[in-house]
């Protein structure tokens, strides 16, 4: 992938495609499936132009696209338990548990910026975990003698 600079028509560099100075838009070239492709890099500096490539270069790099998409979300994950218990035939009931919790969870790791399952920590399910007593009020039992 190069950065070319496509001149303007009063550019006194026209003849130089690479020229870094002068203020005509940068755009990207590559060679893709035997095709010459071209983007724009909507940038008018090389530097700008090289922060675009880099950018471009890290979200179609194929070894961390396939990384990315092993990444498990939260939300993929407690939809995951879900159709688990459906396919064991858990009540509505049931369900109905099993979708509170998760789904309180979920919502408390966004509020602390977590999305992805690999990320949740100790501290992630301690902190969580202290919320139950504002969630779950302590009732005494008379059976217990509470």
């Amino acid at each position: 992938m190069i950065i070319i600079t496509r001149h303007g028509v009063g550019c006194a560099h026209s003849d130089d495609p690479q020229y870094k100075r002068c203020n005509c838009r940068k755009h990207l070239r590559w060679f893709q499936d035997g095709k010459t492709r071209w983007q724009a890099t909507k940038q008018r500096t090389w530097a700008g132009a090289e922060r675009v490539t880099h950018e471009f270069e890290q979200t179609h790099d194929p070894t961390r696209r396939a990384e990315q998409s092993t990444r498990v979300t939260v939300g993929d994950a407690i939809d995951t338990l879900i159709q688990e218990k459906k396919g064991q035939n858990v009540s509505a009931t049931g369900l109905g548990k099993y979708r509170r919790e998760p789904e309180r969870l979920h919502t408390y790791l966004e509020l602390a910026n977590v999305f992805h399952l690999e990320n949740v920590t100790l501290p992630h399910l301690t902190g969580f975990r202290a919320t139950w007593t504002t969630v779950y009020q302590h009732q005494p039992n008379p059976q217990l003698g509470q």
